[in-house]
């Protein structure tokens, strides 16, 4: 009798072990992929900051040119009639510079939403390798329990 006892302890503290180890791994790993994961969440959360910086000064730089553009076309439009046309070469340089001043702020709103998705995308992998790494974890410390 005594020695079943002493069987079935000995077998229990192998499995004990077993998921010792197991676990001690697996936080192993998963410090790495916690690591990684901050690393990234940092990252993307500059990249953001810059990003965002760039997209506000393009808005307004797209802004002032459309603005001004305008201000150009009417300036060249308004005394068409006492330079019989001749300035009429300003209108459609103020027109230009309009047009190029709306592509630039739309070429901006297009890049940033572009740029925020895919940083969003990149930091939701990441965060669900992350989980999926530590309910792994969750799953040894129950199976411990449960011995």
């Amino acid at each position: 009798m005594f020695s079943l006892s002493l069987t079935i302890i000995r077998i229990e503290l192998e499995v004990v072990r077993a998921l010792q180890t197991k676990l001690r791994d697996t936080i192993c790993e998963w410090r790495g992929i916690r690591d990684n994961t901050i690393r990234m969440i940092r990252n993307i959360v500059a990249n953001l900051v810059t990003h965002r910086r760039n997209v506000n000064i393009s808005l307004i730089i797209g802004s002032i040119a459309t603005i001004s553009g305008s201000g150009i076309a009417i300036l060249g439009f308004a005394p068409t009639s006492v330079t019989f046309g001749r300035s009429l070469g300003l209108t459609i340089g103020g027109a230009a510079i309009v047009i190029a001043g709306g592509v630039t702020a739309a070429g901006t709103s297009i890049t940033d939403t572009a740029l925020t998705k895919n940083g969003v995308i990149e930091a939701q992998k990441q965060l669900t390798y992350d989980q999926g790494k530590l309910e792994e974890i969750q799953a040894i410390q129950d199976q411990g329990k449960m011995s």
